[in-house]
């Protein structure tokens, strides 16, 4: 952008920062597409196949399977972990907790 001041022709020059920030967002515009198109290509990981004997069947953000073979249960023990234990098997509580 330039303006005409009495017989002087102003230009207005941009920060640095202003330049920078542009280029970055140009440079973001330009690999979103393969970077969403990856994303959005790409299966979930998560298997419906029962978990193996002693395995993890659940848990904050687990992502397998929340099932057991036959003959096993998904014991809870905590927000992060529950297991595949035998039917009939239990984990005894801690002393004073209930």
């Amino acid at each position: 952008m330039s303006r005409a001041v009495g017989n002087f022709v102003h230009r207005r020059r941009f920060p640095m920062a202003s330049l920078r920030t542009i280029a970055c967002l140009l440079t973001l515009a330009t690999a979103m597409p393969a970077v969403l198109g990856a994303a959005l290509s790409t299966p979930p990981t998560t298997s419906f196949d029962p978990s193996d004997p002693y395995g993890q069947c659940g848990g904050i953000n687990w992502t397998g399977t929340t099932t057991c073979q036959d003959g096993w249960y998904c014991l809870y023990l905590d927000p992060e972990r529950s297991f595949c234990l035998p039917d009939g098997v239990s984990i005894p509580e801690a002393p004073g907790q209930s």
